[in-house]
């Protein structure tokens, strides 16, 4: 194998890539191990106004579907 017109020893070339290997092992032990389900989404959307305004929308038809099925209720409950 030549490299920049000059001969790469197969020794030499070798001790590169276990040098590079071991190198890339390391910084794979050195990763946290990715999470899982919930935990990997916790926090996702912290500090986000769009998804507060979601939340907060959400909320808004929640209370207004009780205060429906309790005025249904209590027609009802009247009848």
């Amino acid at each position: 194998m030549m490299k920049n017109g000059k001969p790469v020893n197969l020794e030499t070339r070798l001790e590169r890539l276990e040098g590079d290997v071991k190198e890339i092992k390391a910084m794979l032990l050195a990763q946290q191990p990715p999470k899982q389900g919930w935990p990997a989404i916790v926090g996702a959307f912290a500090d986000d106004p769009v998804f507060d305004e979601i939340a907060r929308l959400g909320a808004e038809i929640r209370e207004n579907e009780r205060k429906k099925a309790r005025r249904k209720r209590n027609r009802q409950k009247a009848e």
